[in-house]
């Protein structure tokens, strides 16, 4: 029987189909039974079971990406995994998004004998090797030299000889074909891992699969990093501006925006700092909009600042500062006041009496924060608008006798 005859209904009720569930949903519930199973004390199925009879299917590289990275989320959320288990997963994440987007990549790895140095590489798509971090006694990062070992030949090998003060013969120079667990044991490993990645991509597909890489990873720690510049987000939004073609640029910022709100309520929500920096990134590209959107939904009130200081600096709203999300944001974080001045104020108006009913807006409250700011003739203009007074009866006399009665 095929599996299209499989979910055929025979009760001969005119051979109806019934609806086909979703795969992950069924997992996810047999995992939570046996997680319910688990904390009753019975022991007819243990975590370790299910681990080991989904590990062929994360590691499968025929399938999807994101099934595979949501099944090991589903595992990850219902046990508490040893410490070996949650190193499993992050490198079953890893191999997933790698042989997804970088299926030849290969790694180069030099070590020192005696432990001492370790020197990571990548060799990607285009067949060249690239630099990831070098690492020495002293920390000193000997660019040319990689450059030199990998390409310079005998010459090259004397440079690495004078820069480094021993001989090769200290050296184990292999290379692995896949990502091992423990070349992303621990968070400088998987950052060097990133740098390497982002230095080596260019596409848009690339770029999402580095988001898919550190969404699978945990949050890097930041509070050993003195630079907002070290973020591998920041790191990660500068390269797509940077390696966009100039009429790609609206779409970037489309995308930068997205992938910023898919971290929201998650355990890699970005920081204010963070949101801040993104968004001047976007502004110095003159992406307008999108930044906009980040800095007004942060509920920040020094990123608010920043927001209203570039809508003031707008003299004509157009498609590219201006559309119904970013009113109704505006709208949402009470910033109408702080609008009055702008272009954006009559926008702001005709979007708040369109929508409100959608919106859920508080006509009323808003034209009191009007009027309480000093603002009457534009409260009793909102008001009048609001309860279908005429516009030919909407004058400035008429709006300030209408907010003296009805507020």
């Amino acid at each position: 029987m095929s599996k299209t005859e499989g979910t055929q209904n025979t009760s001969g009720n005119g051979g109806s189909c019934t609806s086909v569930k979703d795969p992950l949903g069924i997992l996810e519930g047999i995992i939570s039974a046996v997680h319910a199973s688990i904390e009753k004390g019975e022991k007819v199925v243990s975590s370790d079971d299910l681990l080991e009879w989904l590990r062929p299917f994360c590691g499968d590289d025929s399938l999807a990406v994101k099934p595979r990275i949501r099944v090991l989320q589903i595992l990850e959320q219902a046990f508490h995994l040893s410490d070996e288990d949650s190193k499993l997963l992050v490198y079953f994440r890893t191999q997933a998004v790698l042989r997804a987007s970088w299926p030849e990549t290969k790694v180069l790895i030099l070590i020192a004998i005696n432990g001492s140095v370790r020197l990571v590489y990548t060799r990607m798509k285009c067949k060249n090797f690239r630099f990831i971090k070098m690492t020495v006694i002293d920390a000193a990062e000997y660019w040319e030299v990689v450059h030199a070992l990998l390409l310079g030949g005998s010459d090259g090998q004397k440079r690495i000889q004078n820069e480094l003060k021993v001989g090769l013969s200290t050296y184990e120079l292999r290379q692995i074909e896949k990502v091992e667990i423990t070349d992303i044991e621990n968070e400088e490993k998987r950052y060097d891992l990133f740098l390497g990645l982002l230095e080596s991509s260019h596409s848009p597909s690339e770029f999402q699969h580095l988001v898919l890489l550190l969404q699978a990873w945990p949050p890097i720690d930041m509070s050993n990093r003195s630079c907002i510049d070290d973020n591998p987000w920041v790191k990660l939004v500068t390269a797509m501006l940077q390696r966009c073609p100039p009429e790609e640029k609206e779409n970037t910022g489309n995308e930068i925006l997205k992938i910023c709100r898919s971290l929201y309520d998650t355990k890699h929500m970005l920081p204010v700092k963070c949101i801040k920096e993104l968004c001047l990134l976007l502004l110095n590209q003159s992406i307008l909009l999108p930044s906009l959107k980040l800095l007004v939904e942060s509920k920040d009130q020094d990123l608010h600042a920043v927001a209203l200081e570039q809508i003031k600096a707008v003299a004509k709203v157009d498609d590219s500062s201006c559309d119904a999300e970013i009113l109704s944001l505006l709208l949402n974080a009470k910033l109408v006041v702080k609008c009055i001045s702008t272009a954006f104020y009559p926008h702001l108006i005709d979007h708040l009496l369109a929508n409100q009913g959608e919106g859920g807006w508080d006509v009323e409250e808003i034209a009191k924060q009007l009027k309480e700011a000093g603002f009457n003739a534009e409260a009793g203009s909102l008001l009048m608008s609001h309860r279908g007074t005429h516009p030919a009866l909407r004058t400035f006399t008429t709006a300030l006798q209408a907010i003296q009665h009805w507020i």
